[in-house]
């Protein structure tokens, strides 16, 4: 499909997912353009980097990301519903500053437990 003029693939099938962010993640690179309009709001953090500094991050990442740890959502879950109920109906907010608090607790609770 094309968004914004851009060809772009949407999937999520699996066996896709699995390519994508294991052995064949040189063939899905983002490029700049792709990655660039993200920075703002996550950095450099592994999902707006390629090539080399994506293998190093995912080199970092890898002994959290088994099958186990990555299928318990309940924490994510009660973290979402914290962050929404934080949003007052109508009002103009911040998502930046939200989805990084959002970002922080999830890792810390993914990587060092509840």
């Amino acid at each position: 499909m094309k968004v914004l003029g851009v060809t772009t693939i949407v999937t999520r099938e699996p066996r896709n997912m699995q390519a994508l962010l294991t052995n064949q993640f040189q063939d899905f690179a983002l490029g700049p353009s792709k990655n660039d309009p993200f920075r703002p709001l996550m950095g450099d953090a592994i999902l707006t980097v390629d090539g080399h500094r994506w293998k190093y991050s995912r080199a970092l990442f890898r002994p959290q990301l088994t099958k186990e740890k990555i299928s318990q959502l309940d924490g994510l879950e009660e973290l979402i519903g914290t962050m929404l109920d934080m949003i007052p109906n109508g009002a103009a907010i911040d998502l930046q500053s939200l989805f990084f608090e959002l970002t922080m607790d999830n890792a810390t609770q993914f990587f060092f437990g509840k």
